[in-house]
């Protein structure tokens, strides 16, 4: 529990317009409820399976945005922990314009410790196997 409380504290703090933000959580004796920023357009996953295709200036455009949240992420110290398609949101602006937000429950994860060390021996690795 201690540990949950902990991630939902991290996700408050988490102010980006790449990332969806957590507005308020509740609990009863059975459940802990998350109230998050709605995202009207689904996830990119739903978006690129409805087009069948994703052209490239629309991937360049998503990258773009979803760089910037990694970015904000790390300097804060944060690993998402779980990034896939799913978890990448999209809201649809007034103008009908796609803005493309990170969400998911792992998204507070800060390594430390041995894991920390895995991490960054992770970021270092170049090329495959």
């Amino acid at each position: 529990m201690e540990n949950l409380l902990t991630e939902i504290k991290v996700m408050k703090q988490l102010q980006h317009e790449h990332i969806v933000q957590l507005s308020e959580f509740e609990w009863d004796t059975n459940y802990i409820f998350l109230i998050m920023e709605y995202c009207s357009g689904g996830d990119l996953s739903n978006f690129i399976r409805s087009r069948n295709t994703l052209a490239e200036v629309e991937a360049k455009y998503f990258l773009q945005q979803l760089a910037c949240a990694l970015q904000f992420l790390r300097s804060k110290g944060i690993a998402h922990m779980d990034l896939k398609p799913q978890n990448l949101l999209l809201h649809v602006t007034a103008s009908r314009k796609y803005i493309l937000k990170v969400g998911g429950t792992n998204i507070a994860c800060q390594p430390t410790g041995f894991w920390h060390s895995a991490f960054i021996f992770s970021n270092c690795c170049a090329g495959s196997l």
